[in-house]
């Protein structure tokens, strides 16, 4: 793959040097693409698409003194923004397209106006300044973040635990869908997912697993093993498998696990804590 990388950022260059145009995909279909990096046709073939321009087309247009003012170049695609950056006299251009029906012009300003204060941040920024001690919101958007933890209305408190009103909705729903199986697409309704939460915590309480202890998670889909660990008075801990390095067995050591809920293949298995399925 680095091989073919290298060969299609060769003949981009080449293309490049003799000013010529370069279409996506001009060297290499969107099959082999596909076989190169495992890919099935079910799956998006970019999560990101990059493009780098000197200048817009309008600008390079105006240069070429073709006579038009303005020119809009209309982008196809299923991404829900695209967001466009080029040289500028002072600094860069930054554009922002989405599509309307799936968001907002406040929205999309939103953004963009978060990206740049980001660059402008990064900009003023020392070489080893920690971008954590960089005012990344503005003063309105702080003062809106801020508001959030001094509503005008306070919600109604609950005495109950977690655990005591998922049953009550697990009873008063019992046949209605609670979650979806994304890798069967099997429905599991509220009454199901209460009993096998209860097995599972039959299992982890006989594991040593009480109120107060931490249980690590290290599953995909979990909302079994979640109610499971709720109805036990105790606290769950979701492990990122795609961490680097030891991290996730330092948070179980952290927490101190008497037991992990994991897939038995999991790199965890040979940590020293028992698992559970």
């Amino acid at each position: 793959m680095i091989a073919r990388s290298k060969r299609m950022c060769s003949a981009i260059a080449t293309t490049a040097s003799t000013d010529q145009r370069f279409w996506l995909d001009a060297h290499a279909s969107r099959t082999q693409i596909r076989q190169w990096t495992d890919r099935t046709g079910v799956k998006a073939l970019y999560d990101m698409v990059v493009m780098y321009q000197r200048e817009t087309l309008q600008a390079r247009l105006c240069q070429s003194g073709c006579g038009w003012t303005r020119v809009l170049l209309i982008k196809r695609g299923n991404s829900l923004m695209s967001l466009s950056v080029h040289d500028a006299t002072e600094g860069f251009d930054l554009s922002l397209e989405y599509d309307a029906a799936l968001g907002s012009d406040t929205t999309a300003r939103c953004v963009l106006g978060h990206l740049q204060r980001l660059l402008e941040e990064i900009a003023r920024a020392e070489p080893d300044t920690a971008l954590s001690g960089r005012p990344m919101l503005s003063s309105w958007d702080e003062a809106q973040v801020l508001a959030l933890g001094r509503p005008s209305v306070l919600a109604e408190t609950d005495p109950r635990d977690l655990a005591t009103r998922f049953e009550a909705i697990a009873g008063a729903k019992a046949r209605h869908t609670a979650i979806v199986e994304p890798a069967t697409g099997r429905n599991l309704e509220f009454a199901q997912l209460d009993r096998m939460a209860n097995g599972i915590a039959r299992r982890l309480a006989a594991g040593g697993v009480e109120a107060r202890l931490v249980v690590p998670i290290a599953l995909p889909r979990c909302a079994k093993q979640i109610a499971a660990v709720l109805k036990l008075g105790a606290a769950f801990a979701l492990l990122d498998l795609n961490q680097p390095g030891e991290y996730p067995a330092k948070l179980m050591r952290q927490v101190k696990a008497c037991v992990l809920v994991a897939d038995p293949a999991s790199p965890l298995a040979a940590k020293g804590v028992p698992m559970m399925p």
